[in-house]
């Protein structure tokens, strides 16, 4: 059992599931989460401000989660592409 780094977490790195979702650049922050909640099961969603997007909240690499950036975090969009780490 390898344990995550980033997260401590068992690391649930199967990669042949989905990596990353293009097609929600744009995409209300729910419906993005509800739809990488479903075709990854194995991650965390984890819902970040745009505003705070810089290298330090990427540098610990985890393959548990996908950090969803956000443009407002009650009911904002998308505002980069979503991708496991």
């Amino acid at each position: 059992m390898a344990i995550c780094q980033a997260c401590g977490r068992e690391r649930q790195c199967d990669y042949s599931e989905r990596k990353e979702w293009p097609e929600l650049l744009g995409v209300d922050a729910l419906e993005a989460k509800a739809t990488i909640e479903k075709t990854n099961k194995l991650v965390e969603v984890i819902l970040m401000p745009c505003y705070s997007l810089d290298a330090s909240a990427t540098m610990n690499c985890c393959c548990n989660r996908v950090l969803l950036w956000v443009t407002d975090m009650k009911n904002g969009k998308v505002c980069k592409v979503p991708v496991v780490g």
